[in-house]
């Protein structure tokens, strides 16, 4: 039932958009019909380009999420096993937290070049706030009884993290990885279209400014099917990870 209701939507959406087409008062060179962004999206996949820029952009989003994953999380528990590490990265977290990813590109290309180390410095950059401030809050928000009665059972403080104090914050940390995966594909497309030389952001770049309209609204939808997959991916990883968290939640929202 629920694919039915998904179903209905697309449909909608895509009546609307050709009504809009049809009726004419958003010029084609603007908002191509959805079966010239289909045929274009299909040019793409037969001439390899999209494949091509596919495999390239998620590699590099994929490497970089790991990335972001173990760095930000590593940091999350070193500042809660040492607090003066969090103390210290309270001030630098808010400093850096609001720069765009458009805004390190040109910096970073000077510095790295336009090669792999640009696109993974830009997704670690961007991507690995949320990861770091929900895994920061959701391992010190851990009920204190709990970590009191691990230690009463001779746990040290490093076992008392893996045994104790993980298990209860990771359903919370695993919110903030669907936003990270999200905002790593995000900043490995505005890199590419800033200061690649292949890959969806590059394509997507060169073909708006040769107007191929039905070709950028292709790419764009491509970016979305992306997303998807990427949300897809870590929703599989998060009920591998914490599977009875997920069944919990979904009996109780029943």
């Amino acid at each position: 039932m629920t694919w039915a209701y998904r179903i209905f939507a697309l449909a909608i959406v895509i009546s609307i958009w050709e009504m809009l087409f049809w009726s004419g008062r958003i010029p084609p060179t603007y908002l191509p019909s959805a079966p010239m962004v289909g045929a274009a999206l299909l040019g793409l996949a037969k001439s390899g380009a999209a494949l091509q820029a596919e495999i390239l952009t998620l590699s590099r989003a994929l490497v970089g999420f790991a990335l972001t994953l173990v760095l930000g999380l590593w940091l999350a528990i070193l500042g809660w096993v040492y607090r003066p590490v969090r103390e210290a990265l309270g001030p630098l977290v808010e400093l850096l937290r609001p720069i765009p990813p458009a805004a390190l590109v040109p910096i970073t290309v000077f510095a790295l070049g336009s090669n792999i180390k640009l696109y993974l410095f830009v997704v670690v950059f961007v991507a690995i706030w949320p990861v770091y401030l929900t895994a920061s809050s959701a391992l010190s928000g851990v009920s204190p009884i709990l970590i009191q009665t691990g230690r009463s059972f001779g746990c040290s403080r490093w076992e008392t993290l893996w045994q104790v104090v993980l298990p209860q914050a990771t359903p919370d940390i695993l919110v903030s990885v669907r936003v990270s995966a999200a905002i790593s594909f995000i900043a490995v497309v505005v890199a590419e279209m800033l200061a690649g030389r292949n890959g969806i952001g590059y394509l997507l770049f060169q073909r708006a400014f040769a107007v191929q309209t039905a070709d950028v609204f292709g790419l764009v939808l491509l970016c979305g099917v992306n997303g998807m997959l990427f949300n897809q991916l870590v929703m599989l990883g998060s009920r591998f990870v914490a599977g009875w968290h997920l069944r919990m939640a979904e009996e109780v929202s029943r």
